[in-house]
């Protein structure tokens, strides 16, 4: 990991990530090859309500899923909008191509809160879609703080990247109570036992879309990743 950020004094913090974050989505945003992914078909495809040419959106996080989709999972000739995005064309820094990377293999899960440590700005993660998989310790101020004091016991579907030895949201959260758990799992399921596993992600994605609205908690975005890292 050292070699990545060789023309760093030090690794980055987070609040370096996540500025860096909006400086790509940016350069994403900006590129030719973003004109080919169309908002509206993109809105169609994960089943955001539509009335013409207009989105209806229930609130922020309508809006903030529907531009994580579009970046990572909605595709055009089989490429989602990061996996087409070249860091040598765009003429990215060391630590945006660090984070472009991480970016494109970062997934979506279902997880369960373990803990929360605000004193780390963190929460531990435990994979409930793939349990063989270790604990993820994700950087969140808000949530951490949230997630304390709470005093509830939450699920939270997210997209983890990973980079710098820093584990961090794209932006999106959906949280449903942990009581949703055998309910989610089971119609989860049903729903993707004949997907291919190409398509597996992006109809995981839809899936706790459609969920968060019929059943998912509220809550507020202010701490989160820009969608664009995401």
């Amino acid at each position: 990991m050292i070699s990545l950020f060789k023309d760093m004094e030090a690794p980055p913090t987070y609040q370096e990530l996540r500025a860096c974050a909006r400086a790509l989505h940016a350069k994403c945003h900006d590129t030719p090859v973003a004109r080919s992914y169309d908002l509206l078909r993109c809105a169609r495809r994960l089943g955001v309500p539509i009335n013409g040419r207009t989105l209806l959106f229930d609130g922020e996080g309508d809006m903030n899923a529907l531009m994580d989709f579009y970046y990572h999972e909605f595709r055009v000739d089989g490429k989602t909008l990061v996996q087409q995005m070249d860091a040598a064309a765009l003429g990215l820094s060391s630590l945006e191509t660090s984070l472009l990377r991480a970016v494109q293999q970062a997934r979506t899960s279902l997880y369960f809160i373990k803990e929360a440590q605000p004193d780390r700005q963190q929460v531990v993660l435990q994979d409930v879609l793939e349990q063989g998989r270790p604990d993820v310790a994700l950087t969140d101020i808000s949530l951490s703080q949230s997630a304390a004091g709470s005093g509830a016991e939450i699920l939270l579907f997210v997209r983890v990247v990973s980079v710098a030895g820093i584990n961090m949201s794209s932006g999106l959260f959906f949280v449903f109570p942990a009581y949703r758990e055998e309910g989610l799992l089971d119609a989860f399921w049903k729903r993707t036992k004949k997907t291919a596993p190409a398509d597996l992600p992006e109809e995981r994605f839809r899936f706790f879309y459609e969920k968060n609205r019929q059943i998912g908690e509220p809550q507020a975005y202010a701490d989160a990743l820009p969608a664009a890292s995401a």
